[in-house]
């Protein structure tokens, strides 16, 4: 058996990134939440979005 010990080092982010972090991870919880349950999920999305959907299928 062998034992490894670990040692924990803090990492200064700049301050922008981790509000732009935040802003991905609300904007992603939107997407989620933002899904209407009925018999199947229904997901909304714009009509570029829509159309690039179809075509790569």
């Amino acid at each position: 058996m062998e034992a490894i010990k670990s040692y924990k080092t803090l990492i200064e982010a700049p301050i922008d990134l981790i509000e732009e972090y935040f802003k991905v991870k609300q904007r992603a919880l939107e997407v989620i939440f933002s899904v209407k349950l009925s018999k199947k999920a229904h997901l909304s999305f714009n009509k570029e979005d829509s159309e690039s959907l179809e075509m790569s299928c």
